[in-house]
């Protein structure tokens, strides 16, 4: 009896909270071995989203085939978006979980056969963060041209919101299309419009039996518009509509057109300003105006 005894007592001692070493080297691989396979999946449903967002692009991207030759005829205006943000965001991911597995790693490191698997690992994680790099790249190329494709729409075809005032340029296709003049300069700040003249265009336009840009504008009362002051987003309507119903009302050429003006964003830099911008360039100005942003010059430069 007293050796039963003894040799319980001996077994208590090689245990802790009633397991054995082995046992709890075995839970703990068991424990790395499942964070593994949360990683690995969490890798492999990033990846296989990236895929869906790329072929749905491509599907919108063959969508607009029919308007080739209408992008191909006009100049693309300066308003595409990229992914390039939530491609850095992808990459930053993607660091977070090497950098995750290389902690799992150190914890492995007393054994030959867990720093393999870990080794292993790691290299699968650097594949998939190679294809999700690539579907990215591919991503933003597809998403430009798309955003390309869905501006140049914009300007389309006479009897679709051509331009009021235009010159006749060359085609690369060996035709001709109507290239817009700028009637003002509009800088959009935090709470209002500031309108700058432009250049009254030269000539006019004589294919549609018109008089000469400078008489129209004098006509459409162009050159005493309130020129820089400060007019409200809610007054700027009242202040051009004229423009814009004698366009639409085929007032300045025989057929419904508008008038296109240069923008500058000068709303300062703070968490609402995309959608201040938003709100007042694609809900006000290009409701009455088409548009053309600037980017490549400064507003008080003018």
């Amino acid at each position: 009896m007293n050796s039963a005894n003894s040799a319980s007592a001996e077994y208590r001692r090689g245990t802790v909270f009633g397991l054995t070493v082995a046992e709890i080297f075995i839970l703990l691989l068991f424990l790395l071995l499942l964070l593994f396979s949360l990683f690995h999946q969490e890798i492999t449903k990033d990846a296989r989203e990236q895929k869906e967002r790329r072929i749905a692009a491509e599907k919108s991207l063959e969508e607009l085939e029919p308007y080739r030759e209408v992008i191909q005829e006009f100049e693309k205006p300066d308003e595409i978006r990229t992914l390039r943000r939530a491609h850095n965001q992808a990459r930053k991911e993607a660091e977070q979980s090497r950098r995750k597995a290389e902690l799992l790693e150190d914890l492995v490191s007393e054994s030959e056969e867990e720093q393999e698997a870990v080794k292993e690992n790691l290299a699968a994680l650097q594949e998939a963060e190679d294809k999700l790099a690539e579907a990215n790249k591919e991503l933003e190329s597809t998403q430009e041209k798309y955003e390309e494709a869905l501006d140049s729409l914009r300007v389309t075809k006479k009897g679709q919101n051509p331009p009021c005032w235009y010159q006749k340029v060359s085609t690369s296709d060996g035709g001709t299309r109507e290239k817009p003049h700028y009637s003002l300069k509009v800088a959009v700040f935090q709470d209002h419009f500031i309108l700058r003249a432009d250049d009254i265009p030269p000539g006019g336009a004589i294919d549609d039996n018109g008089g000469l840009y400078a008489d129209e504008a004098l006509r459409l009362n162009i050159p005493t518009l309130p020129y820089e002051q400060p007019i409200k987003f809610q007054q700027l309507e009242s202040v051009v509509k004229h423009l814009y119903d004698a366009g639409k009302n085929s007032e300045v050429r025989t057929y419904s057109c508008i008038f296109w003006v240069r923008v500058w964003d000068e709303i300062p830099i703070h968490a609402n300003a995309k959608e201040i911008w938003q709100y007042a360039h694609d809900d006000i100005l290009e409701g009455l105006f088409g548009t053309f942003r600037i980017r490549d010059q400064a507003w008080d430069a003018e």
